[in-house]
């Protein structure tokens, strides 16, 4: 089973969490660096196929330039005292609306969904995307930021089961093990920490 080239943004996260000290001010200690070390272990066999097997320059790029958005928006939600978890996730919707927007009036002009498609649209775009990107800037404001960094891992996780669920696509030996290393790992930093 291929894991998708966006796993590849997640392998900037052992970089927030090693820049923790400098950027939130977080202690950094040896359980979240052994915690970073199986995660990484993890991500590499789960998309070890991907990570040295042909990459394009292109695809390459890519996914360095979301490696690097997706520690900015790590880093700059962090910096968010002001608004809550609705506002945030609202902002950063909106903005990923332009953007998209854009790209598509300008590679394929603007498409005219049927009308049965609208219930499916409404589906994805208020619950799947609205109501996650919600909890997802709510947690992140009440969680240090090596914390948001580990528990990002679950989703390139989360991806590999369901595509072996829902796709019934195969899971290699190696992917398995993966799995087991990037959820253990993630636990491993969060369990068990003093509570502030």
């Amino acid at each position: 089973m291929n894991v998708s080239l966006s796993t590849l943004i997640y392998y900037i996260g052992p970089i927030i969490v090693l820049l923790s000290p400098l950027l939130f001010h977080e202690k950094l200690d040896a359980r979240k660096l052994s915690a970073v070390g199986l995660v990484a272990v993890g991500l590499v066999l789960i998309s070890g196929s991907i990570a040295f097997g042909g990459l394009q320059l292109k695809g390459l790029l890519v996914a360095m330039l979301s490696a690097l958005l997706y520690a900015a928006l790590i880093i700059f939600n962090k910096q968010i005292r002001e608004t809550g978890g609705l506002q945030t996730a609202a902002i950063e919707l909106d903005v990923a609306f332009v953007v998209v927007l854009l790209y598509v009036l300008a590679t394929a002009g603007l498409p005219r969904p049927l009308v049965s498609d609208w219930p499916y649209l409404a589906v994805i775009g208020f619950v799947n995307t609205g109501l996650a990107y919600f909890l997802y800037f709510t947690g992140m404001q009440k969680l240090s930021g090596q914390s948001v960094a580990l528990m990002s891992y679950v989703d390139p996780v989360s991806a590999l089961l369901f595509s072996a669920l829902f796709l019934h696509e195969n899971m290699g030996f190696l992917q398995v093990i993966g799995a087991l290393l990037i959820l253990g790992g993630a636990l491993f930093g969060e369990l068990g920490k003093k509570q502030p």
